[in-house]
């Protein structure tokens, strides 16, 4: 059984149909006019302000590093997310270590003086 029939959704607005994960993409170039909150400078739309938020740090220039690779990304969970499946690393959640995901890490969060140090 394929899932590929779940995997089209309508355009609710030209009818159009789209995997998933392209539908939002599309929504947001072609029909940006007709969600709420819209880039000034290239009429992209988005359905929240945070969505519109993070698209502006694209033309702002604004990148987030990679501490590994040196790969830049415009959100800092795009970071995250690549350090979790190129690298298989985590980053602490209270000092600027990272980690391999498994004991490395579990290890780390039970001995990180920074954690310690707020407690």
């Amino acid at each position: 059984m394929t899932t590929e029939v779940q995997d089209h959704l309508p355009c609710p607005h030209c009818k159009a149909e789209f995997s998933s994960s392209t539908l939002r993409q599309h929504l947001s170039q072609i029909h940006g006019h007709d969600m709420p909150f819209q880039c000034t400078l290239c009429g992209k739309g988005f359905y929240s302000v945070s969505g519109l938020n993070h698209h502006k740090r694209k033309h702002a220039g604004q990148t987030f590093l990679c501490p590994i690779c040196d790969t830049t990304f415009t959100q800092k969970s795009k970071v995250k997310r690549h350090l979790r499946s190129i690298h298989g690393c985590i980053p602490c959640s209270t000092c600027p270590g990272i980690f391999r995901v498994g004991q490395e890490y579990d290890l780390h969060v039970l001995c990180c003086p920074d954690t310690h140090a707020s407690m």
